[in-house]
Parts: C-alpha cells; structure tokens; sequence
C-alpha cells in the first residue's frame, strides 16, 4: 500500500465529503505519542481514499506529509504555536487499494521538533473487538 494524494480541506469541503464506515478499528500507540496530537479516521472516500483529522491542542501546531521512506505511513510534526485553543485540520488520502474490504494498517509517525515520539497505528479490526478511539 503506498499512499499519494494527501489533500488538506476545509471544514465545509470534509462535512460535504460521502464517507463510508470504516468498520471495526483498533488505534494502538506504538511508543508514546506526543499527546499535544490526535489523529482520528473518518471513514472511505470511494473505495481507496481514506478520510481524517488531526487535532492540535493550545499552543502547538502540526504539519502532515506522507513519509517518504515509509510510503504507507504519514508524518505528524508538531511545532510551537500561538493558537489559544484547539485546532482541528481536515485531510484525505490515497491508500492505493480497495481498502474497505482488505485487511489494512495506517501509520502516523508523530515528531515533536525533530524527535520522532511514536507512532499511532490504526488497523483493521477482526473479529469482535470495538473501535476504542483510547487504544
């Protein structure tokens, strides 16, 4: 699975998105992600364009890109902000595959500055676990 296509949107163009349910997902952290972040899925576009947010608390801001060494894996840097509050950013992204009937895993890598502090990974579920967005 190699991702392309990773497009920032706003608001009122992610609200008009058709997103399909995305199913059973366990979110697990590897490591210990800075917690200034959270990365939500939102469900498919389509059958291979996946939907979601990253949420930044106070004073903190992100950028996300698709890892170029890790072509099915996003890159979360967090940075210093003067926002006063949270701030929610709104992305999709080409997974490459009919995801929404395969197994598939997506990785977000989360570096604070320059140090990478962990990695949430989401998965599709598999037989009777429910989604637990604290996992």
């Amino acid at each position: 699975m190699a991702f392309t296509n990773l497009t920032r949107l706003t608001l009122e163009e992610y609200d008009a998105l058709n997103l399909s349910p995305l199913g059973k997902v366990i979110k697990t952290p590897e490591g210990s992600p800075d917690p200034s972040v959270d990365i939500e899925l939102g469900g498919w576009v389509g059958d291979s364009v996946l939907a979601f947010t990253v949420s930044n608390a106070a004073q903190t801001a992100s950028g996300t890109t698709i890892d170029f060494r890790e072509s099915d894996t996003l890159d979360v840097q967090v940075t210093d902000a003067t926002n006063p509050g949270a701030v929610i950013s709104y992305f999709t992204v080409d997974v490459g595959s009919d995801n929404k009937t395969t197994d598939w895993t997506v990785s977000y890598a989360v570096k604070n500055k320059t140090k990478t502090t962990g990695k949430w990974v989401f998965t599709k579920g598999k037989g009777d676990e429910d989604f637990d967005p604290t996992r």
